[in-house]
């Protein structure tokens, strides 16, 4: 599975919590993808491998993929 998702996305908080006050609780993204890779077979357990990109995003900063792989 793909999943992108930029931890300064101001509609889905990228840790995790109430959407827009509505009682709502989302799950943080590392959760979200534990989830479905445990709901398709997969152990909870994780490699994480975090690699710096050459893109460079509006505020300068350096952009960073994290790779999570599930067995």
């Amino acid at each position: 599975m793909l999943s992108m998702h930029g931890d300064v996305d101001g509609t889905i908080p990228y840790d995790g919590g109430d959407l827009f006050d509505t009682g709502y609780v989302l799950n943080s993204e590392a959760d979200s993808q534990r989830l479905y890779a445990t709901r398709n077979g997969c152990s909870a357990s994780v490699t994480k491998v975090e690699t710096a990109l050459d893109a460079v995003d509006d505020s300068g900063s350096t952009t960073t993929a994290v790779k999570r792989v599930y067995v």
